[in-house]
């Protein structure tokens, strides 16, 4: 399965070295099935709500690295937030992501505009559903590449890893990095006396809900 996704996945102009421009040519197939997968979470998605009038933003708040992960409230206030406003929120992740997802959405008031995937796509779904969202919301990790590849806009919250580093260069990623602190430390666990009580490594713990909603006014003025 690897090699499927390996194959397209590719660096514009041949220098994987000096560029970050990612390309993923998704196929048709992985469309279809992520409307499926939409259809079956959100009642009404093609009879009442047209697929055309369909607002959807993907959360991916999980990383392999639990430094790299923001706390879940922000996750879940701006879901509130995105469904007053008429958007469908859909959290995805792999199953080591199920903690923070189910944190997450246990905290949104409007279950029936918002649905944990978490743990129930692959990476074939996960491309199709970035397709059909109107933006993402994600911590450092494989989703914020595949997003960037598929030109899909992007709210990216980075701390303990270095945007300059880690980040794809694109016009449609807006970067929360409030460098503060040890900041840019790359390490798996935050040295912090408070980390294992606040759960949550201090630099990621710096972002602010306002923060993501300038980064959602930004991704909306911009018409990108």
């Amino acid at each position: 399965k690897s090699l499927k996704f390996v194959e397209p996945f590719y660096i514009d102009g041949g220098n994987k070295y000096f560029s970050k421009n990612y390309i993923y040519n998704i196929e048709d197939v992985d469309i279809k099935n992520a409307e499926n997968i939409i259809k079956n979470s959100f009642s009404g998605y093609g009879t009442e709500i047209k697929p055309e009038n369909f607002k959807l933003v993907l959360f991916s708040p999980g990383s392999t690295r639990h430094t790299k992960e923001a706390p879940s409230y922000l996750f879940s206030l701006f879901a509130d937030f995105l469904n007053k406003e008429g958007y469908f929120v859909v959290i995805t992740g792999s199953k080591k992501n199920m903690d923070i997802a189910k944190d997450i959405y246990e905290h949104i008031d409007n279950k029936s505009m918002s649905f944990n995937l978490t743990g129930l796509t692959d990476i074939y779904n996960l491309g199709g559903l970035i397709h059909l969202s109107k933006f993402v919301l994600t911590v450092d990790n494989g989703t914020l590449h595949l997003a960037s590849a598929l030109k899909i806009p992007v709210i990216a919250l980075f701390g303990s890893t270095d945007p300059a580093v880690c980040a794809p260069i694109s016009d449609k990623v807006y970067i929360i990095d409030k460098k503060k602190g040890c900041y840019h430390c790359f390490k798996s666990l935050c040295d912090k006396e408070d980390y294992k009580i606040k759960r949550y490594a201090d630099c990621m713990s710096n972002i602010l809900y306002e923060d993501i909603i300038d980064g959602f006014n930004y991704l909306l003025n911009s018409n990108i």
